[in-house]
């Protein structure tokens, strides 16, 4: 029989220290808290893209069309919104994939019905309102993506709070 050194028997210690360290309870607690984090940060996206298809709506409710700065906003919100339900759809709890695609079944079944129904007249200054509600919005929902670090839905988000600007100070 082979004489082993001293550190031989310490590395085999370590092995297997490490081996019951990770026991499967332990693992299966971390997989856990992982899914439980995992949960929360999708549910931060999914309210985060409902603040933005209210946003949304209150933009195209607006009567007005404030030479093409409206329409550019509600552009970029639908790209903002896309990207958090791809995070969603992709990440989420089969609760939240749920919410979030019959919260764009819903969306999409307005888009058709307004495409339908005839325009009502509404003054310049209930318009001009909607708008800076949507602008108020954003800027609350802006705080919420910069804390989440989400890029390229914040860079959306910013243009539409630009085109919102634009927007009100056309007459």
């Amino acid at each position: 029989m082979s004489k082993r050194s001293p550190a031989f028997f310490f590395a085999l210690l370590g092995i297997a220290a490490l081996l019951i360290a990770t026991s499967p309870a332990e693992a299966q607690k971390k997989r856990a808290e992982k899914n439980a984090e995992e949960a929360a940060k999708q549910q931060a996206n999914f309210k985060e893209a409902e603040a933005l298809r209210v946003a949304y709506i209150m933009v195209a409710v607006a009567d007005h069309d404030y030479d093409g700065h409206r329409v550019k906003a509600m552009k970029q919100l639908q790209e903002a919104v896309k990207l958090l339900d791809i995070k969603v759809l992709r990440h989420g709890t089969a609760a939240q994939k749920d919410a979030t695609i019959k919260e764009d079944e819903v969306d999409a079944l307005a888009k058709e019905a307004a495409k339908h129904t005839p325009k009502l007249h509404e003054g310049q200054n209930m318009s001009d309102a909607q708008m800076k509600y949507a602008g108020e919005l954003l800027l609350k929902v802006r705080g919420a993506l910069v804390e989440s670090k989400h890029p390229k839905v914040l860079n959306h988000v910013n243009e539409a709070i630009k085109q919102i600007d634009i927007a009100l100070k056309i007459r």
